[in-house]
């Protein structure tokens, strides 16, 4: 996984994985596996030439495992665990 920002903190900072330590990475999934189960308002809108539209729509389920791209934390929290079995301490 390279240096893209994969998540947006509630203070508007944009985050890579690199950034995000393991706590805040488990905070996240399971901010994501919550709304997915409570569902999502998803506000949505703009402009055109012939004025303003938007809606909002509520997700649930996979829709909101989709919006978030789910699958992108579960296989980082998967890769850094992989990682933490492989990892030798040296005998004294």
């Amino acid at each position: 996984m390279g240096n893209e920002e994969v998540w947006v903190t509630k203070d508007g900072k944009s985050l890579s994985f690199e950034e995000i330590d393991d706590k805040h990475l488990d905070n996240i999934i399971a901010y994501i596996r919550r709304n997915a189960e409570e569902g999502l308002q998803f506000f949505h809108g703009g402009s055109d030439i012939y004025g303003t539209f938007g809606g909002v729509e509520l997700l649930e389920g996979q829709d909101v495992l989709d919006l978030f791209n789910y699958n992108l934390f579960i296989e980082e929290r998967d890769r850094r665990r992989q990682e933490q079995c492989h990892i030798f301490y040296p005998i004294k």
